[in-house]
């Protein structure tokens, strides 16, 4: 019998990408709501002037992204800085899903697209690794926020890629979510204010990780079906 009610939390936002069409998304989407279903909360076609970062960069001119534009993906430079933008939202997604439920336990964001994610290690995930994961996490006791992730700790590369944690999949207790976001935003906010430029998600988790004070849990996972076969319970 489940200790624990977990909900997961996931979210898009059409950016008209010209190469990536909106059904492959909604593919990806449908099957994660069918391995989670009914603990999935999806935030769907959510408006890209409602996400938080959005709204402090209105006033702002000539948006920057700090990483180079994968081309294969982002057609434009515009496409890439508002993509990025977007990277910076999973927080206030699980925020958001809180506050309209009362019962849940622990929160679990997972990219709209994970489903896609492991054919370069041959460990792609499927709906049976997000349903043991999830049972997992109801006999979990939740105390501490554990995230997956790639590397050891480094300095942050403020032009570069940050591998320390996947980002995709993010697991957090219930009284853990308000003050994880408001170090989030912080030190994104201290990101973009000291380097001028607005980078990935990936570069803001190990510094929330090293200076929040919050019980960050690192373990060892891959953007693949590690992230959930080797959450510890």
């Amino acid at each position: 019998m489940a200790k624990f009610k977990v909900r997961v939390v996931t979210a898009y936002v059409d950016l008209g990408l010209a190469k990536r069409s909106v059904g492959e998304f909604y593919i990806l989407g449908d099957r994660l709501y069918r391995a989670c279903e009914p603990d999935f909360r999806a935030f769907i076609r959510f408006p890209f002037e409602e996400c938080w970062l959005t709204k402090e960069m209105r006033r702002q001119v000539g948006w920057i992204a700090a990483n180079h534009r994968a081309e294969d993906r982002f057609e434009t430079d515009m496409e890439h800085v508002r993509s990025n933008i977007i990277q910076h939202s999973p927080m206030q997604w699980l925020k958001l899903a809180m506050a309209e439920d009362p019962l849940s336990d622990v929160f679990v964001w997972m990219g709209y697209s994970i489903m896609k994610q492991g054919d370069f290690t041959g460990k792609r995930i499927t709906p049976e690794h997000v349903r043991e994961f999830l049972c997992k996490l109801r006999q979990w006791e939740p105390n501490c926020i554990p995230l997956p992730g790639i590397t050891d700790r480094a300095p942050v590369n403020v032009h570069g890629d940050n591998w320390r944690f996947c980002g995709s999949t993010l697991i957090v207790p219930r009284q853990f979510v308000e003050p994880l976001e408001r170090s989030y935003k912080f030190e994104t906010r201290e990101f973009i204010r000291r380097h001028g430029c607005i980078p990935l998600d990936l570069a803001i988790w190990p510094m929330v990780e090293e200076r929040s004070g919050l019980p960050i849990r690192w373990y060892k996972a891959e953007y693949d079906a590690t992230q959930l076969t080797n959450f510890p319970g």
